[in-house]
């Protein structure tokens, strides 16, 4: 008898009934979410939301994942409550297999997608996507599976696909078999089993209330239902970029006490660019500059930025761990980028056209020239780099012809820097 239940009834206790309907809740968004977001994905119009979709789905599946295991856990400890006298034995029998069958798809189902997204394969090539938990938890991959070879991880991942397809399916056809079976115990046999579940419902009798009651529980599923779209609807929203933030000087690079003292407050690294049809606009919140500079002798001017690739963010947290993993900026190995000024050109209207180079990890890119205007105590630096990914080889392995990502990302770069004697 399960917690919470009192002697003589047949009852589920509160966390059993809790457990159950959040595990039926999850599952029912997820599966018209896996529906939705596999068609959306292939679609121009749809692409971005389907790419948060499936963001929402593994959490989801994860989640269920969790439940589950709780509710097997506190079967384990507390004994469901008896079937009704009335029920037959071999109908008992019948609902025990498949509530234990119920029971391994619910592991079955996330375990095999988490199997799939852990190859990091999708169709015919790499698919670099970190695993977030609601966009805050790192998810580890089973089996360290991306460090196979890329034919071997090619057929796991089509291996775990097809088994995350066919446990749904069977999924699928078990629940409707459960339902219809609970709506059969209460409507037509009018016993305890759906009640065991539902504790708030009466004995279904004849007439007005046994219709009162099925309309009741309509708008129940009805409720549940438009709730978790709405949920769904809130969670694919694209999140815009963060305020900007205070600008920290690289301890590599620690700024000088006199000469050109860069405006933190003023100044700003960003990048722009398209993912899935979809403008995305961010920064990098970590950087520092050296700035090198005389009225007598331009010529002589050395101006370096030491970028700390790992601050880069646009405000959503997929896009954000996506961009330090090593087929993107590969913090680990390169945790910063660099550029460095090579030469000084006078401009015909006045200022100066400042050329340099700009190292990110182990590619040296000649960048358009920057403005670079000054007087006697204010030097401003302005302008727009456009970067080819496959020039920095960035995301050239999973999109190397920029169906998801814009293969070109234009930086901006705004430096203003005052004289301090």
């Amino acid at each position: 008898m399960d917690a919470g239940t009192k002697p003589g009834r047949l009852r589920y206790g509160t966390v059993a009934v809790v457990l159950h309907w959040l595990v039926a809740v999850a599952i029912a968004v997820n599966l018209g979410l896996g529906w939705w977001m596999s068609d959306a994905i292939d679609s121009a119009s749809g692409q971005a939301a389907a790419i948060a979709g499936f963001a929402l789905h593994k959490s989801l599946g994860l989640s269920i994942l969790v439940l589950a295991l709780l509710r097997l856990a506190w079967r384990a400890r507390v004994s469901p409550p008896a079937w009704p006298v009335t029920m037959p034995l071999w109908e008992r029998r019948a609902a025990a297999w498949a509530h234990r069958l119920l029971y391994g798809l619910m592991l079955a189902v996330p375990v095999s997608g988490w199997f799939y997204v852990s190859t990091q394969w999708r169709g015919e090539a790499p698919l670099q996507v970190p695993t977030l938990w609601f966009g805050q938890i790192v998810v580890p991959h089973l089996f360290d599976a991306t460090r196979l070879s890329a034919p071997l991880r090619a057929q796991l991942a089509q291996g775990a696909l097809l088994a995350h397809l066919g446990f749904i399916y069977v999924l699928l056809g078990l629940l409707l078999v459960h339902v219809v079976a609970a709506l059969r115990h209460h409507f037509v046999k009018r016993d305890e089993v759906l009640r065991r579940m539902m504790p708030w419902l009466t004995a279904a009798r004849a007439g007005s209330r046994s219709r009162v009651q099925a309309l009741g529980m309509l708008a129940v599923v009805i409720g549940l239902g438009s709730g978790s779209a709405l949920l769904v609807l809130f969670a694919l929203q694209p999140a815009g970029a963060p305020d900007e933030v205070t600008l920290e000087s690289l301890s590599e690079a620690e700024p000088p006490e006199t000469g050109w003292l860069i405006d933190r407050s003023r100044s700003r690294i960003g990048f722009r660019g398209e993912h899935a049809g979809r403008p995305f606009a961010g920064h990098f919140t970590r950087w520092s500059g050296r700035i090198e500079w005389s009225g007598d002798a331009p010529q002589l001017a050395k101006i370096t930025a030491t970028i700390d690739t790992g601050s880069a963010t646009d405000g959503v947290p997929l896009h954000d761990r996506t961009l330090a993993e090593p087929e993107w900026f590969d913090v680990a190995r390169f945790p910063t980028a660099r550029f460095t000024s090579t030469r000084l050109v006078q401009g015909a209207a006045g200022g100066y056209q400042l050329e340099g180079v700009l190292r990110i990890k182990d590619r040296q890119l000649t960048v358009a020239p920057l403005q670079l205007s000054v007087d006697d105590t204010s030097l401003s630096i302005i302008g727009e780099v456009s970067v080819d990914r496959a020039d920095a080889d960035l995301g050239m392995a999973s999109d190397p012809a920029g169906d998801y990502v814009s293969r070109h990302i234009d930086i901006e770069v705004r430096v203003h820097a005052e004289f301090k004697p």
